[in-house]
């Protein structure tokens, strides 16, 4: 499959979603947040759930890369990135970025899954978060082990 028959079965897709939002609220964790793939096709995706009221009422993002963003930096980009479809809402862009967060850190590096820990605890009270994560792994199949070990290791599994 091509780039441009990738990007039209994600947009055939997109389309036709409808139902009712989720009613548990949640934290999305995303190892490789830096990357390509989330800035063109995952938080779209997520950003396309708000749009259509379909999001948990309280939901944010913490995105994790190595590279050395604050919260801002990765909005920054993220906007930059979603702003290029044709239904980008500025207004409702302003909304939904406030929850996204972003954390540095070196995915092999197990100091950084309690900074993780941390993390994840301070925005959890923040933002009236249930003890309620699911981490996405936008990373190299190699790396899922060893972000699985310092999951565990950091007692977040």
């Amino acid at each position: 499959m091509t780039e441009t028959d990738e990007r039209a079965t994600i947009q055939t897709d997109r389309a036709g979603l409808t139902g009712r939002a989720a009613e548990d609220s949640c934290l999305m964790v995303i190892f490789g947040a830096s990357g390509d793939l989330v800035g063109r096709t995952l938080l779209p995706c997520i950003f396309e759930l708000a749009l259509k009221d379909l999001r948990p009422r309280h939901f944010a993002v913490l995105g994790c890369a190595r590279r050395n963003w604050s919260d801002a930096d990765f909005r920054d980009r993220m906007r930059a990135a979603v702003s290029q479809r044709s239904d980008f809402d500025p207004a409702r862009w302003d909304s939904f970025a406030r929850g996204l967060h972003y954390l540095s850190g070196d995915f092999t590096e197990k100091q950084d899954y309690r900074e993780l820990a941390r993390r994840i605890a301070a925005l959890s009270r923040e933002a009236d978060l249930p003890d309620n994560i699911f981490f996405h792994l936008a990373v190299p199949p190699d790396f899922f082990g060893t972000i699985v070990d310092g999951l565990h290791a950091a007692d977040l599994e």
